[in-house]
């Protein structure tokens, strides 16, 4: 008897269900406690709104995405000799929307080689385009993070600071993995084997040396990578500060909003809390940490107005979380525009080459 296989849009859908509901979740929550407490705030049209400081907002949104377009053309040409400036903003669309739209941004990474796979791309820079772009991500807010741990910078709830100082321990940890990896990695692919395998005997992993063996395939992935980028040290560094730019424009959004709707608040303070609030749910694994992000900037901002937070969120997660998916939704369907006019190529052959640059990518980096 044939064995029945699952639907391929079923994974898509689950996604698709988890999304809309932690978005419902997120923004329902905060609506209903404003509702069931009797303030004006569930009303926008009695707000009065400074809408001259969206105009900063918006700003710093496209001064993100122009950072992260810039931050991609550097490594770009890092990996392959060549700036590529369509395809980079087609990359760092991609990257930034698959981020939001899968549990803890786990599909930034996949998809952005899938789909320079699928437009010829270079394949130096399939193989290390995406994983530097992901490093130099977390390692950009690491160092913006530290800065405010060291400067002293609370939020005055001892459950959310932790979560602050583990979301930046595991903004660190992977850069720091790779670097390791990097110059002993007979050293860490034992210490993951060991660690394993204790979880296994602890009953706590299935399979441990199965995924010890994942585990260190993975980083080899990323030790090749940056064996490749050191090289350009230049070009690195310098998406590297376009990387610090990106998250500095994106955690000036909050204060803008804010000021809109006339808070006192300052600038440095409102930015350290924001990253802190960042830091805190990069645990939650949640599509773009829905959730977590709007319930915790909706607690933390609610005695500084309590009038009109409700509004100032769902406007700051616009320009932070939804435009993303906007800008990757208008890129998708400009693809789809084009690939409609020209010749179609069967799945079966795309998926073929697909497999075959992602097994050789490994191989054209160390070459």
């Amino acid at each position: 008897m044939e064995e029945k296989k699952p639907l391929p849009g079923k994974k898509k859908r689950l996604f698709t269900v988890i999304l809309v509901v932690c978005n419902v979740l997120a923004i329902g929550i905060p609506l209903i406690i404003e509702l069931s407490g009797g303030d004006s705030a569930a009303d926008i049209r009695s707000l009065n709104i400074n809408m001259l400081y969206l105009i900063p907002a918006m700003g710093c949104f496209v001064v993100a995405l122009l950072a992260e377009w810039v931050r991609y053309m550097f490594l770009m040409h890092a990996s392959c000799g060549r700036y590529l400036p369509r395809l980079s903003l087609h990359t760092c669309i991609i990257g930034r929307y698959y981020d939001a739209v899968t549990p803890s941004g786990s599909g930034g990474q996949p998809f952005q080689i899938y789909y320079l796979t699928k437009d010829n791309a270079p394949r130096e820079a399939v193989g290390t385009l995406p994983i530097a772009a992901f490093v130099l991500n977390q390692a950009a807010f690491t160092i913006i993070a530290i800065i405010v741990l060291i400067s002293g910078a609370s939020i005055g709830r001892a459950g959310v600071m932790a979560s602050a100082f583990l979301g930046s321990f595991m903004y660190i940890a992977i850069p720091a993995a790779i670097v390791l990896f990097t110059f002993l990695p007979g050293v860490l692919s034992k210490f993951i084997s060991g660690l394993l395998k204790l979880l296994g005997k602890l009953k706590i992993m299935k399979h441990p040396e199965e995924t010890a063996k994942n585990w260190t395939h993975t980083l080899e992935v990323y030790r090749t990578s940056f064996m490749q980028l050191r090289k350009e040290p230049a070009k690195v560094l310098t998406a590297l500060f376009f990387s610090i730019i990106y998250y500095c424009a994106i955690l000036c959004i909050p204060y803008t909003v804010l000021k809109a709707f006339g808070a006192n608040v300052s600038l440095i303070p409102l930015f350290a809390s924001t990253t802190l609030i960042y830091a805190a749910v990069a645990i939650v694994p949640t599509p773009g940490n829905s959730g977590a992000a709007e319930g915790l900037f909706y607690s933390l901002f609610k005695s500084v107005s309590s009038g009109y937070v409700f509004w100032a969120m769902l406007i700051w997660r616009f320009f932070c979380y939804y435009m993303f998916i906007v800008a990757g939704l208008i890129l998708f369907a400009i693809r789809s525009m084009r690939a409609s006019k020209t010749k179609y190529v069967p799945l079966k052959e795309n998926s073929k080459k697909i497999k075959k640059n992602l097994i050789s990518c490994k191989m054209w980096i160390k070459n």
